[in-house]
């Protein structure tokens, strides 16, 4: 009696083992997945704002209410961009984001978030550019917006030394 007792513990936690291995392993992926994502949508954004040529493209990673009719606005002046780091922020780390959040959202961070974006910049020679060639810092806004995330056209100046990542007012 006692061994066919046991036996039926051991199976049942077997089973319930694999049932949480088979449920995590899923969800891990899919949330992985949603940040590769999100990473993918910076890439592109910064892609079709230094080509300038692809409206359509420009259009399908912007909020609906920050969408161009033409790419006029956006000169064609990056000649070289080296993405080197994207990564998620916490907006609670940071007190301007809370109170943009505040400010724009009603303090509901739940279909936003803010990536710091790091890059290298040449621009093209000859023409004129707000700032020299180098290295900067962005923060962007992305919204959830009918299950998509997209890029809302806010974007936060920041500073990062040693680690330390400083946002500065928009």
């Amino acid at each position: 009696m006692i061994i066919k007792n046991n036996y039926k513990v051991i199976i049942g936690i077997c089973i319930l083992v694999l049932v949480v291995i088979l449920i995590s392993k899923p969800w891990k992926y899919i949330i992985s997945n949603e940040k590769h994502i999100e990473k993918d949508v910076i890439t592109e954004y910064y892609e079709v704002i230094d080509e300038a040529v692809n409206l359509d493209k420009y259009n399908s990673l912007i909020v609906p209410e920050k969408r161009l009719q033409n790419l006029n606005t956006i000169p064609k002046i990056v000649e070289n961009r080296d993405i080197l780091e994207i990564k998620e922020l916490n907006p609670q780390e940071h007190d301007v984001l809370k109170e943009y959040i505040k400010e724009k959202y009603n303090g509901d961070e739940s279909k936003i978030k803010f990536y710091i974006v790091e890059y290298n910049v040449k621009f093209k020679e000859g023409v004129a550019s707000p700032v020299e060639s180098g290295k900067y810092c962005e923060v962007l806004t992305l919204e959830n917006q009918e299950d998509k995330w997209l890029i809302n056209g806010d974007i936060h100046k920041a500073i990062k030394d040693n680690g330390n990542i400083t946002i500065l007012e928009t």
